[in-house]
């Protein structure tokens, strides 16, 4: 049985990111393997498991949820990007 369920279809938001080329071979096999999923389920069910992490959760309840809150994306330069 697969640590992650297969994907069930729903809307999303797109987001481009830059990924090494193992990382990004790593995800579309992973992807393949739940029964050809998306890349974006893939990573999506990945940053729910930061739940379980509890140091992690005990790290963000110490901050305030504006400085936990995205701004604009920053290209590799730090200038925003429009989005």
């Amino acid at each position: 049985m697969p640590l992650i369920q297969p994907e069930k279809k729903i809307a999303n938001e797109q987001l481009n990111v830059t990924l090494s080329v193992e990382a990004l071979q790593e995800l579309r096999a992973y992807a393949k393997f739940l029964s050809n999923s998306s890349i974006a389920y893939v990573l999506t069910q990945l940053i729910t498991t930061l739940g379980r992490d509890k140091e992690f959760q005990q790290w963000k309840a110490g901050r305030s949820p504006e400085l936990l809150a995205l701004t604009s994306p920053t290209n590799v330069n730090g200038a925003a990007q429009r989005g």
